[in-house]
């Protein structure tokens, strides 16, 4: 009887633990799922934007990364223009575009850089965000709007410029 118990309370361990390591298992395979849809966690909920926006107006860039036409038809207040939506094949070139622009906003890299485009958090504005980062400004100063701009501008219409 006394076996049966010990064999019982090992067996039972080795179940709790197998139960442990699958849900941490479990958790960083979500984290890593995430870091990959978002470009290392450039990218940031409608909330987080719209608050970094609010309390940070002095240290952030805003950057419309929509076309011409579409920042002229509302963008957030504030925000610049660099149409990175319509000359992707200039972006691709070593992301001179965007990078000089930024260049002339922010030449010591001190502010933060606020982004959005029409998709939300598509691969190529994930790149973009990504690429911004190791550009000098670094993964803590870039932030990537995760949801479409339409959705962003109708939940937060006090800071659309129209």
């Amino acid at each position: 009887m006394k076996g049966y118990l010990n064999t019982m309370v090992r067996v039972m361990f080795a179940l709790m633990l197998g139960v442990v390591c699958m849900n941490s298992c479990s958790k960083d395979d979500d984290d890593e799922k995430e870091k990959q849809t978002t470009g290392k966690s450039n990218s940031t909920t409608a909330e987080a934007f719209y608050n970094g926006y609010k309390n940070n107006k002095d240290m952030t860039i805003l950057v419309d990364m929509r076309t011409r036409a579409k920042y002229e038809a509302g963008h957030i207040i504030g925000a610049v223009n660099i149409d990175c939506e319509s000359s992707d094949e200039a972006f691709y070139k070593e992301d001179a575009l965007i990078y000089q622009a930024l260049e002339e906003l922010d030449p010591n890299h001190e502010k933060f850089i606020q982004l959005y485009d029409s998709y939300g958090a598509s691969q190529f504005s994930i790149k973009v965000a990504s690429i911004i980062s190791k550009k000098g400004w670094g993964e803590k100063q870039v932030f990537l709007l995760a949801s479409k701009y339409d959705d962003f501008a109708a939940k937060y219409p006090d800071i659309i410029e129209k």
